[in-house]
């Protein structure tokens, strides 16, 4: 089953902010998602809803919609802006 990828318009300013190198990594862990959800080593958060994906240093912060078969990516930043 394959999940189609939405990018809020914040994520997508923070994707095109990243390095070349993080980018390209980033793109790729999140195409990934559209076949694998929730693939190994992401979390869900505490407190806030939503799932986590580390990417070298840098975080994707999503939402599943299994109902939609959506995926909908809210926050990509490093870490230390990532929990603010």
């Amino acid at each position: 089953m394959i999940y189609s990828l939405l990018l809020t318009n914040y994520a997508l300013d923070q994707f095109g902010r990243l390095p070349a190198e993080d980018y390209l990594h980033v793109r790729d862990a999140i195409t990934a998602l559209a076949k694998e959800p929730k693939p190994y080593g992401c979390l869900y958060l505490v407190g806030r809803d939503g799932w986590h994906l580390r990417v070298g240093n840098i975080r994707v912060v999503y939402k599943i919609d299994d109902e939609r078969q959506s995926i909908t990516i809210i926050h990509i930043g490093r870490i230390r802006d990532t929990y603010d």
